[in-house]
């Protein structure tokens, strides 16, 4: 007589004899704490539920809080926040012979998209008094020469499953920091191809890696994982102000930024780099320390090009541009 397989209370299917010993031997559960090559307790918490959370049908939203006295402002919240999400607060870039704002006859300091008070350090010259203007900064014909000096890497052992956090700047925000115009644009279609290119076969060990686009604010968890990118362009009043540009806080962000650049340059990019970090706000970008902060140490800013300057734009917005942008970051991290 056949062996069945159920559990008690259940209909059982027919099976040949030994199948149900066989099945067992063949679970290892590799993602099981002690059975992981991963020893640190959160970086294991958060390999476990990216496979969680991708096995889900439905996305799973953040918990409830147990006092329900904040339940309704949370789920206030929630709906406001799923309103902002619709793509519709973007601004598409802008189209070439369009009048530009009219400027004063005295000098002005560039305006970017960091130029509104109070607003977090989020890159640009703007925002870096000792560069009062933009086109000040040398920029570098190529990515090795703005390369700064290496800091030491400290060795890091790998997960099992990683995630790549990509943030698009300033979506979807309708007030303060907004970007340069056409940025949420960019930015939104930066990481739309993102998605398209995890899905694609890649080099070995790209099946290993989830992505999570996030927005310009958002809680810090979301931050957590173990590559974080944050995509804008920046923007100036001074048509000649151009060239990309990387900011980063460590080591692990450095190398991770640097490999972007020099891949961003064999892709094509021609539009020459601003030295690493070449203001306090690149190196102090909140997201960036929010990553860190959330235990995602190699994460890095990345200023693609002006959108303000001819040279720049035509580069970022056209044949190729975006896809420049994302193929880059793929070959940085080696998928």
């Amino acid at each position: 007589m056949a062996r069945r397989l159920a559990a008690p209370g259940m209909t059982a299917l027919p099976g040949p004899p030994g199948l149900l010993d066989a099945l067992k031997d063949d679970l290892t559960f590799p993602l099981a704490w002690g059975t992981s090559p991963v020893r640190d307790p959160a970086r294991w918490r958060r390999t476990a539920r990216a496979v969680v959370e991708d096995a889900l049908l439905v996305p799973a939203e953040p918990a409830l809080p147990y006092d329900p006295e904040h339940t309704p402002g949370l789920l206030q919240a929630r709906r406001a926040r799923r309103r902002g999400c619709g793509g519709e607060l973007l601004e598409a870039p802008a189209v070439p012979g369009t009048p530009s704002r009219k400027r004063s006859s005295h000098w002005e300091a560039p305006v970017t998209h960091e130029h509104e008070p109070g607003a977090e350090a989020e890159g640009g010259p703007e925002n870096d008094p000792s560069l009062p203007d933009a086109a000040d900064c040398p920029v570098r014909a190529t990515a090795e020469e703005s390369d700064a000096p290496p800091w030491p890497l400290d060795d890091e052992e790998a997960p099992v499953v990683r995630i790549l956090v990509v943030q698009m700047g300033h979506c979807f925000r309708t007030s303060g920091a907004t970007g340069t115009p056409g940025e949420q644009a960019f930015v939104k279609a930066v990481a739309d191809a993102c998605v398209e290119e995890i899905e694609r076969p890649g080099p070995p060990g790209r099946e290993h890696w989830r992505l999570r686009v996030i927005k310009a604010d958002e809680p810090l968890e979301q931050y957590a994982g173990d590559a974080f990118v944050a995509f804008h362009c920046d923007g100036s009043t001074r048509p000649d102000a151009r060239g990309a540009s990387v900011g980063y806080p460590n080591a692990a962000g450095q190398s991770l930024a640097q490999a972007w650049k020099h891949a961003y340059e064999r892709h094509g990019w021609s539009g020459g780099f601003r030295q690493d970090n070449y203001t306090e706000n690149l190196s102090k970008y909140y997201g960036t320390r929010k990553a860190v902060e959330a235990g995602d140490p190699r994460a890095f800013i990345a200023e693609c090009g002006f959108l303000t300057n001819a040279g720049d734009k035509a580069l970022l917005t056209g044949p190729g541009g975006v896809d420049r942008v994302v193929r880059a970051l793929f070959e940085a991290l080696g998928i």
